[in-house]
């Protein structure tokens, strides 16, 4: 459909695609400095309480909705908060790793 609107109009293309460009912040120092004064890093305890029984809901539906058999709530429970927690272990180390690397980072 793009293709078709924009058919014969390169100008437009052009500015379309550096409106889209022009919405990534530089990468470096500038990232960095944005993901170190993010209001949403430090979300404290309820926050990541919240986020650990979202979690654990999602995998139980999960969990329920994709098994064949018919199997109890009380029996996918543990797996569910296992899940969940492994889920943010994985979310914890990702967002370590990114950190790390973008504090290391330079304008180049």
């Amino acid at each position: 459909m793009t293709g078709f609107i924009l058919q014969g109009r390169s100008d437009l293309a052009d500015r379309i695609v550096a409106s889209a460009a022009a919405q990534f912040p530089t990468i470096g120092a500038d990232i960095a400095k944005t993901v170190q004064g993010s209001h949403l890093r430090g979300s404290g305890l309820a926050g990541v309480a919240a986020s650990a029984v979202v979690n654990t809901l999602l995998f139980l539906v999960g969990f329920r909705v994709l098994t064949v058999r018919n199997v109890p709530l009380r029996s996918l429970l543990p797996g569910a908060v296992l899940a969940a927690l492994a889920w943010a272990l994985l979310q914890w180390l990702g967002a370590w790793y990114v950190g790390r690397k973008l504090t290391r980072a330079t304008n180049t």
